[in-house]
């Protein structure tokens, strides 16, 4: 508080960023989040302009979520993006300007091609395919509900608290995504545990993969399928 009076009184632009974390320190649902990240930096703005009206602010929040396997804060996470964009909404909404995290693009050519099209790479479909279901998982957006809003979580743990034991953690969590792949251990953890390189993480599970057996395709498909073969040219 001393420093947002001080920037206010010296007309220093001053970035209001709060870190909320989905199931640790903000509810489990990313709308609810945010409804904490927004209210925690507009706190700020309304001390702050208190101090002295029309002073530089600069409004946003670094929203992402706890993952709930290694309890890291995870920086790469791509609820991290998305609740980004959401925030990025409502500084355009307030007309404030906004502070945040980058990250999201356009995934080109998704297939096991390396070299031109020369080469083909199972580990590489593999990587490509856990990439595209992040974008998927991305594009579904944040449902805004009562429930995900989680106002009145938010006004029962209050200041200070915490999300972990509450039952509306229990029941959302798990809409974060969980990458088979990339590892958010922090670097003492890797090593403890054999300090398993990207590289072989992908080959194991593009083995995994591979291992895999699906069910039979009905008779009458597989009829069809050569039939249209049949006159493939």
């Amino acid at each position: 508080m001393d420093k947002v009076i001080f920037c206010a009184e010296n007309n220093i632009p001053l970035i209001n960023f709060p870190a909320p974390q989905s199931c640790g320190s903000a509810p489990a649902t990313f709308a609810g989040t945010i409804v904490q990240a927004s209210a925690e930096s507009l706190s700020g703005l309304v001390l702050h302009q208190l101090v002295n009206p029309g002073a530089p602010f600069i409004y946003g929040a670094f929203t992402t979520i706890m993952d709930m396997k290694t309890t890291i804060f995870s920086y790469g996470a791509t609820e991290l993006s998305l609740m980004t964009g959401a925030m990025a909404q409502m500084a355009q909404y307030y007309r404030l300007p906004f502070f945040g995290t980058a990250g999201s693009g356009l995934v080109h050519d998704c297939s096991s091609w390396m070299d031109h099209g020369s080469l083909v790479s199972p580990e590489f479909m593999v990587l490509t395919h856990d990439i595209v279901d992040s974008v998927h998982h991305f594009m579904n957006g944040i449902p805004v509900t009562q429930q995900t809003l989680a106002v009145d979580v938010i006004d029962k743990v209050g200041p200070g608290g915490h999300y972990l034991t509450e039952k509306h953690t229990m029941d959302h969590f798990r809409q974060i995504k969980y990458s088979e792949l990339f590892d958010r251990s922090i670097y003492e953890k890797w090593e403890a545990a054999g300090s398993k390189k990207f590289e072989d993480r992908l080959q194991e599970l593009t083995l995994k993969k591979m291992a895999h057996v699906p069910r039979s395709l009905p008779e009458e498909i597989i009829k069809e399928l050569d039939k249209m073969q049949a006159s493939w040219k």
